[in-house]
């Protein structure tokens, strides 16, 4: 929703919290929010779905989109080999020793479990990916701990940050409280709890009292 306060406009949390897309709108330059509406942010899912079939709309028994919705069938996969046909490459430990091949890079995200032809006794996880090298560094769960990140391409809310902020460094990860620094048109922004699967590229979004004050894209973990 868009909230305006002390005159200026805020990107707020909607009602429906479980459909909430601040995370992903938090990209939208602050001089075009007083150009945007949400016209249904008020309103619940169900609630929209009770108004659907009142009016008779044949939309109000679709079933939801999950993850990318224009994909087929919704096969992430198939439509990134048929569209980029990504090479194989190396799986490394953390010593960088040679101990499997990926099927293509972009297959694979921070944090996933990694399924080796061998059995290692363990679980072991995606923790590092290294474009230029086509290379993907597997280790411990305890290894997608980082205390902090960096952040650059920054979209601010808000003058200026609070000491204390809330970050979501992915849509379905629980904001979490840290401190923010801001030097060099970069964020720094360190937690009170290490955070996992911190991935370089997404989106951190940063939140207080209910609104979005801050953007920007992960750049680097700070172990």
């Amino acid at each position: 929703d868009i909230r305006k306060s002390a005159g200026e406009y805020q990107l707020v949390i909607p009602k429906d919290t479980k459909k909430d897309q601040t995370y992903f709108l938090s990209s939208i330059p602050k001089q075009s929010l007083r150009k945007v509406l949400f016209p249904l942010a008020d309103l619940t899912k169900d609630q929209v779905r009770q108004i659907a079939l009142r009016e008779n709309l044949p939309v109000s028994s679709k079933p939801e989109s999950q993850d990318i919705c224009f994909i087929p069938k919704g096969n992430t996969e198939e439509y990134l080999r048929e569209h980029l046909s990504p090479p194989p490459g190396d799986i490394v430990d953390q010593k960088g020793n040679i101990i499997g091949a990926h099927r293509g890079i972009a297959f694979y995200t921070i944090g996933q479990r990694a399924r080796l032809s061998m059995n290692w006794g363990r679980p072991l996880y995606v923790i590092a990916k290294d474009i230029a090298g086509n290379r993907i560094t597997i280790g411990e769960r305890e290894n997608l701990l980082a205390r902090g990140l960096m952040a650059n391409s920054m979209n601010l809310f808000t003058e200026s940050l609070p000491e204390k902020a809330y970050a979501k460094i992915r849509y379905a990860h629980a904001p979490a409280l840290c401190r923010v620094t801001i030097e060099n048109d970069c964020m720094m922004i360190l937690f009170d709890e290490p955070q996992e699967a911190i991935t370089p590229g997404q989106t951190v979004a940063l939140y207080a009292d209910g609104a979005v004050l801050a953007s920007g894209i992960i750049s680097e973990m700070i172990g």
